[in-house]
Order: structure tokens, then C-alpha cells, then sequence
């Protein structure tokens, strides 16, 4: 960060069930002053229910873009998010049909998060003794996926977790014609705590994104015109943000 930044924290008083791995729906909500009406472009959405960023948002009347090249989540995410667009791709910086590794969980359920376009995450799934399927999955650029699905909507959130890709991903999208209030990129290798930034970074920073807090996996980077919402992540996740973790009753029932 350059710095603290003046002006006060405004926690919100609705509670949030969180269903996000790291808490990422609960800085979002209080970053974007918990609107209910937002749109959000989810790359790499995984499970609509566990671990899902976008899960909270879609409850309460939010819509958005998923994208996920893993067709078994797709599948899932087409049942449970009706009113999005879900789409079973990958993202590359031209269409193509590349190779995916889909990684098959172990018994305890560990192991979905290595699927990746990136073939390094095949040693690394055999290395843990995981099953591992080598599929034909299309890609798109982001720009053009943006161009097509969003309809001219302002985009709140764009989150980003695609297992080393960040890169690919982030040079297909012009980011001075779409301009994303708060990405949310996930800024460190797979199942480690080591930065994985430094190549991508720089192309955020220069297009007019600062960064406003580190979550200990993810970085959020504000665009320049929003600072009144930069101002609102200069506290972590904390006491003071009401929330609570969702369980499996919360996926069967409406707020």
C-alpha cells in the first residue's frame, strides 16, 4: 500500500454468512457499502456454495458472470445460480481449446483447488496422490467474454483465482475500457504463502489501480475514481464486521 489512508472505516450493520474461504464476501460487502444490487465477473468460480466469494452477493440479489472451465462445478453452478451466466470455459488471451487438468478430490474432499490449465498442477496433484484427468476445455479472452455477457454493466467486483494463470487472464482484458471497481486476485502460489504477484502486478498498477489490503492470500486493488471505496479495506476482516460462517442449512434456505 502507499500508505494509510485518511477517512473512516463504515462497518455494516446487516450480518453477513460468509461462505468464502478467506472472508473475501465480508471486505467486499463492507467496501461496497452493502449493496444489494451489484454485478460481479467470478474467473475460476468453483462451487456455488463452498469456498464461493460471490455466494453471499448472489443471496441477496446480486448477479454476475461465472466462469469455470471445471464441468463438474459448472454443473453445480448452473443449478444453484439459475439467474447468472455461468460459463463452462477457461480464459486465455485468444480462443482456443486447451488441455485441463482436473483434479479429483481425495476423501476428505482436498485437492479440487489444484484444477488448472497450468500443466504444473499435475506433479503437484500426483505428488499428494490425487487422480488427475486430462480434458478438451474452450477458452475465451476475458474482454471478450465482458463484451459479450455484461451488457454494458458496471462491473463491482472481479475475482480471480486461477492458479497461476493471473496473468493470462488479467493481459486479455483492457482494463483502461473496462474498469472493474475491486479486483480481487488471488497473490499467492497454490497451498502456499509465497507471493505470486510480481509478474502481473505492474499491469494492474498502470492502469490506475491502487492496492488497498492484502488478506493474507488475496491482493484488492481499487480503480483510481473509487477512493471513497479504497478508504473502506483499511481494516482486515475483524470484531467489528458482523458475520458468520455459513453451514450446509444456509444453501437450502432464502434470507
Amino acid at each position: 500500500m502507499s500508505g494509510r489512508r485518511l477517512g473512516t472505516v463504515q462497518y455494516r450493520a446487516e450480518t453477513v454468512i460468509s461462505c468464502a474461504q478467506n472472508g473475501e464476501d465480508i471486505l467486499l460487502n463492507r467496501a461496497l457499502n452493502g449493496r444489494k444490487d451489484g454485478f460481479y465477473v467470478d474467473i475460476g468460480a468453483g462451487d456455488p456454495n463452498w469456498d464461493s466469494v460471490t455466494n453471499w452477493f448472489y443471496r441477496i440479489g446480486w448477479r454476475g458472470i461465472n466462469v469455470e472451465p471445471n464441468p463438474i462445478f459448472c454443473e453445480t453452478l448452473v443449478r444453484f445460480r439459475p439467474e447468472d451466466v455461468n460459463l463452462n470455459v477457461g480464459v486465455s488471451k485468444a480462443p482456443d481449446i486447451l488441455t485441463f487438468y482436473q483434479v479429483h478430490a481425495n476423501e476428505l474432499g482436498h485437492g479440487w483447488g489444484l484444477s488448472s490449465f497450468d500443466a504444473g498442477s499435475l506433479g503437484r496433484a500426483k505428488a499428494m496422490g490425487l487422480r488427475v484427468a486430462q480434458i478438451p476445455v474452450s477458452v475465451l479472452p476475458l474482454q471478450q467474454i465482458v463484451d459479450t455477457y455484461c451488457q454494458q454493466r458496471q462491473i463491482d467486483f472481479l475475482k480471480i483465482d486461477v492458479e497461476g494463470l493471473e496473468a493470462t487472464v488479467l493481459s486479455s482484458l483492457d482494463l483502461q475500457r473496462t474498469r472493474p471497481v475491486i479486483l480481487c486476485i488471488e497473490a499467492v502460489e497454490p497451498f502456499s504463502a509465497v507471493p505470486a504477484f510480481a509478474e502481473w502486478e505492474p499491469m494492474i498498477v498502470n492502469a490506475g489501480y491502487e492496492l488497498g489490503i492484502f488478506d493474507g492470500v488475496n491482493n484488492f486493488y481499487v480503480r483510481e475514481e473509487s477512493p471513497e471505496v479504497l478508504v473502506q479495506l483499511n481494516a482486515p476482516v475483524n470484531c467489528s464486521d458482523r458475520w458468520r460462517k455459513c453451514t450446509p442449512v444456509d444453501f437450502d434456505q432464502p434470507l
